[in-house]
């Protein structure tokens, strides 16, 4: 049997905006829950882009998902810097 978790966030962000310290939030097109700060929603996205980039050393095709003991991350890539995120 299948237990479904709630929906933890979901957010899209672009990895080539905001590229100077400072500016991550600028990468942040849209994120839910929209009550989350502006330090988590540059948390989650800085967690994400080391994820994939740390995938890329390993094979040519996007990470698509990781799973935790406590989370499961989904990831989308429809056009290219693109990333659609849904983290449960």
């Amino acid at each position: 049997m299948q237990r479904w978790r709630p929906l933890g966030s979901f957010y899209v962000f672009n990895d080539t905006y905001g590229p100077k310290e400072g500016e991550e939030i600028k990468k942040v097109l849209y994120y839910y829950p929209p009550t989350a700060d502006e330090n988590k929603k540059c948390k989650d996205v800085g967690l994400v882009e080391a994820m994939i980039k740390f995938v890329e050393t390993f094979t040519n095709s996007p990470c698509q998902a990781v799973h935790t003991q406590k989370q499961r991350h989904l990831y989308y890539q429809p056009e290219k810097n693109f990333w659609m995120v849904l983290v449960s």
